[in-house]
């Protein structure tokens, strides 16, 4: 079982709904300006739920564009479509695609703006130790939704593994434990398997609980994870900071 503490990760140091929306849609190879509406709403929700199921606090900010997404489903299913006043067919679409466009020149601006922050800490300094050792410069940086799809996989492989062996007794697992555990370890290596970390968890239970750590210590800024291309292995490493001990 989790220890007695009350413990929740706060999504506002990750991305917001938009990040996970153009996740979706890059994730799925479709056209921004024609999207499965009813495909990706359904991934959406299932993420939601995925998020909560970690007791991570999710702001109403989801909710809203969950509720958006919800009546643009509803709008393309109607058997007349909308029209304007000039007879031309109205793609119910069309504003939350005007919004992800502006939305995803504007996040590439902000990237920008860092990869010049971090090349000048490069050159007149020690930088801040986000480069990971011995990874291949076209490595992948991965946000939280990548990381929670990782997991998700993981979860439906435990659940395989758990259906095949008889029930075990659950012991006490806390999320300060598993921290602690992966500072250790990543103390000892440059870098970890995300599969190893989650994957040896015996039950469930043991791996939402170190899944919880990770994205703690993403939060913290103290670990990074990185993949060679999309769905490869995903790896873990250690920013240079200062560990509580």
């Amino acid at each position: 079982m989790f220890g007695s503490e009350t413990y929740r990760v706060e999504l506002e140091h990750f991305e917001g709904p938009l990040d996970l929306l153009l996740f979706l849609i890059q994730r799925e190879e479709v056209d921004i300006y024609d999207i499965p509406i009813a495909r990706i709403t359904q991934q959406y929700l299932e993420f939601l739920d995925l998020m909560r199921s970690l007791d991570l606090d999710v702001a109403g900010e989801y909710i809203l564009l969950a509720s958006t997404l919800i009546a643009i489903k509803s709008r393309t299913l109607l058997p007349v479509p909308e029209v304007d006043e000039e007879g031309e067919v109205i793609d119910p679409r069309q504003e939350l695609v005007r919004q992800l466009l502006e939305y995803r020149r504007f996040r590439a601006a902000a990237e920008r703006i860092g990869d010049i922050e971090v090349t000048r800490r490069g050159i007149h300094g020690r930088g801040d130790g986000a480069a990971m050792p011995d990874a291949p410069a076209a490595e992948l940086d991965l946000g939280l939704y990548e990381l929670l799809a990782a997991y998700h996989r993981a979860l439906n492989m435990a659940a395989v593994r758990e259906a095949a062996r008889p029930v075990v007794e659950l012991e006490t697992v806390r999320i300060e434990d598993q921290v602690r555990m992966i500072r250790h370890r990543l103390e000892r290596s440059p870098r970890l398997r995300l599969s190893e970390l989650i994957g040896a968890a015996p039950v469930r239970l043991h791996l939402i609980v170190t899944f919880m750590a990770i994205l703690e210590l993403v939060r913290l800024g103290e670990v990074g994870a990185r993949q060679p291309n999309a769905f490869d292995e995903v790896y873990l490493y250690r920013r240079e900071s200062t560990y509580d001990r």
